[in-house]
Order: C-alpha cells, then sequence, then structure tokens
C-alpha cells in the first residue's frame, strides 16, 4: 500500500548564502521537557501506576519561528515528546510568551504538538479524564513542559535568520503502519 503525503523542509543558508535573497526568516529552537526523573506517573496507557524509574531519553520540545519580513506575519510550532498536547499547557505557554514578547505570538499564531509516546510526564492537563490513572495533577511535570516549550519557542524567536522552505512531494511504500488492520 502506498501514501502520498508531503514534506516541509526549512533551512537556514543555502540561498541566503549564496547571495540572493531569502523571503523569509527561520529560526529554531529545543529545549527539554522531561519532568520528574523516578516516581512519577507516564500519560498514555491509563495503568495507575505506571512510573518513571530513572531517564532512558531526555525529552524535547522542537520549535521553528518562521516571519515573513513582507508582511510582518509570523508563526511560531513547537512539536513535543508527550501523549497528548493538553489545552492547559497550550494556555499557560501564550500566557507566558505574551508576557516576554507582547502581542508576538498569540494563539493566532502557534501551534503545539504532541509526538503520542506514551513515556512522557503526565498529570499535565487540568481535565479529569487525562489524570484519572496518573493519580491528579502534577505540577513539577506541568511546569516541566510549559516552561521547556516556551524555551524552545524563545530559542527559535532569537534564531530567525534568513532561509528557505521547500515543500515536497513524495510517495511512501510498506511504511507508517504502526496499528493492526482490524483496528
Amino acid at each position: 500500500m502506498a501514501a502520498v503525503t508531503g514534506s516541509l523542509a526549512l533551512g537556514t543558508g543555502g540561498a541566503a548564502a549564496a547571495g540572493a535573497p531569502a523571503p523569509y526568516l527561520v529560526g529554531r529552537g529545543i529545549a527539554d521537557i522531561t519532568g520528574a526523573a523516578a516516581e512519577s506517573d507516564m500519560m498514555g496507557y491509563s495503568i495507575p501506576g505506571q512510573q518513571t524509574a530513572g531517564i532512558h531519553q531526555r525529552l524535547r520540545a522542537r520549535a521553528f519561528v518562521i516571519a515573513d519580513p513582507a508582511s510582518g506575519n509570523r508563526i511560531a510550532w513547537c512539536n513535543t515528546d508527550q501523549g497528548i498536547l493538553p489545552f492547559a499547557v497550550f494556555q499557560a505557554v501564550i500566557s507566558r510568551l505574551v508576557a516576554l514578547y507582547g502581542g508576538t505570538y498569540t494563539e493566532q499564531n502557534i501551534s503545539v504538538s504532541a509526538t503520542h509516546t506514551h513515556s512522557g510526564p503526565g498529570g499535565c492537563a487540568h481535565d479529569l479524564a487525562y489524570n484519572l490513572s496518573i493519580g491528579g495533577f502534577q505540577q513539577q511535570n506541568f511546569d516541566a513542559v510549559v516552561s521547556g516549550v516556551v524555551e524552545a519557542i524563545s530559542a527559535a524567536h532569537a534564531d530567525l535568520r534568513p532561509g528557505t522552505i521547500t515543500l515536497s512531494r513524495g510517495e511512501l511504500t510498506d511504511a507508517s503502519v504502526n496499528r493492526s488492520r482490524a483496528a
């Protein structure tokens, strides 16, 4: 079975480095969102007692900021190593970015998403359904995720430089199958 997909490649340098003007400014940033290292409930399998027992691999927030100098428009996109991106995290991120940058970043031009890992920090939502099997809201994990997302977007904001955006389309075969066919 073949799937057609698009991809977005963001780059700095390239044509801009060769002297041709780049139509966009592109910045990138990365920050840690690991949360509590031990005895902290993880988000994902709804198994009470599924807890961290040390750090095998750090969890990250990876951000890009793209600005159009001609129009003044910009967007910030951040992907997190989490099971979901709770609305409470999104609201806190916007609040902190507004405190740092005024109206530069709002709910109109920020997108924060999750990789859907089941080994990420839990207890970051203000919704009972997401926190029930985790034992409730966990402030330490919430703060780690929010601070990491803000740090990644801030690093991308500070990293803005001439860059290009390239869209491509390709065909994937025998790839991206992560569920059973019956499911």
